[in-house]
């Protein structure tokens, strides 16, 4: 509950964080039914009250003083108009700069579905994060939109390790 309310705040303070909150929320929402739990489907949309609590009325009064719920910022940038083909340049480029970062990334995002939930849910957000940024084009400082995943990229590179030596007794052990 505390993690939705966080990510609320999160979308508050950078427009674009609301996609980390709908990523969050569909997963949620599908790994309830796929365990047919009628009952944790039901918490799980008590769950987003106090975030729409928070997030509605910031987004009404946005909505009524500045006549919209995105800065003016947003359309300055064309963030709404695709530019893919700059988006994949700015991408690779990061890519290319943090090679081996990108690679074990890279790993771990293709070997997210044997992971745990929490490894499977970094690799959903890196992946839509990461097609957003490709959709819109990046942006005209290096890294910039790329670095709000980092700490996501982490945590899933952590999870792949730790699936990884979990599974293979002898790796961790010639590791120690």
């Amino acid at each position: 509950q505390k993690g939705f309310l966080f990510l609320a705040l999160a979308a508050l303070t950078r427009p674009d964080g609301a996609l980390i909150y709908v990523v969050a929320a569909v997963y949620s929402a599908l790994a309830g039914l796929r365990r047919l739990d009628r009952q944790l489907v039901g918490a799980q949309m008590r769950t987003h009250l106090p975030a729409m609590l928070v997030v509605l009325p910031v987004w009404i009064a946005k909505s009524i003083y500045y006549g919209d719920i995105v800065p003016n910022t947003f359309y300055a940038k064309s963030a709404y108009h695709a530019f893919a083909s700059q988006g994949v340049v700015y991408t690779a480029l990061f890519a290319r700069s943090y090679w081996l970062f990108s690679a074990l990334t890279l790993l771990a995002l293709l070997l997210s579905l044997s992971l745990r939930a929490s490894g499977r849910l970094y690799a959903a957000v890196i992946a839509v994060w990461i097609a957003y940024v490709i959709y819109v084009g990046g942006d005209f400082m290096f890294a910039r939109f790329l670095v709000p995943i980092l700490p996501a990229a982490c945590l899933l590179l952590h999870e792949a390790a730790s699936d990884l030596l979990h599974r293979r007794p002898a790796l961790r052990m010639a590791l120690c």
